[in-house]
């Protein structure tokens, strides 16, 4: 268990891996706390990540990450290397800026947006193919909730080093993205 400088407790949860990164969303129902953030293994994160997270979300009303994208056209083609505006965790964003995709390794979401019974058929329902950023963004746009990507600078999360036999989703699936963009064209509202 973590504690933020103000007191407040923070619980950590590690999942296994048998729907890959969708394995996030099994532990979503299983919190009680007014917000739940998400974090990736490979990634180190400021002292005050958060922090940050939470004042975003109470300034916008909305799910907050350090990272995300825009769709150029839906119906898309293409998610990975297709026609998006990417907001990314590891260069300058200059303002708050709403996405349609957030991504879930970098960003936060409000527990009371979803009852335990939708935080499970979240997981339920996710294929065995990485996507839980796309599968919680489109659960939001479904219920109005807008996602924004968080104004940051470089280096405010940063990489640990990487290993060859690293298996991240991006590599895995950027030559490869029907699932994901099948999934898009099915769920994601504007």
């Amino acid at each position: 268990r973590l504690v933020m400088e103000s007191g407040t407790r923070i619980v950590t949860r590690r999942c296994g891996n048998i729907k890959g990164s969708n394995e996030k969303l099994s532990q979503l129902s299983k919190s009680s706390t007014p917000y739940i953030a998400f974090a990736d293994d490979d990634l180190l994160y400021p002292n005050d990540y958060f922090l940050r997270l939470i004042q975003g979300c109470n300034v916008h009303g909305a799910a907050v990450a350090f990272h995300g994208g825009v769709l150029k056209e839906l119906p898309t083609k293409r998610y990975y290397g297709g026609a998006r505006t990417m907001y990314a965790w590891n260069i300058t964003v200059e303002n708050d800026t709403p996405v349609d995709i957030m991504g879930s390794g970098v960003g936060l979401i409000r527990r009371e947006w979803f009852s335990d019974e939708e935080y499970k058929a979240l997981y339920a329902d996710a294929p065995e193919t990485s996507m839980d950023d796309i599968i919680l963004s489109c659960a939001l746009s479904a219920k109005g909730i807008a996602r924004y990507v968080l104004a940051h600078p470089s280096g405010l999360i940063r990489p640990k080093a990487k290993h060859a036999d690293d298996n991240y989703v991006y590599d895995r699936y950027k030559n490869d993205d029907a699932a994901q963009v099948e999934y898009i064209n099915e769920h994601l509202k504007r």
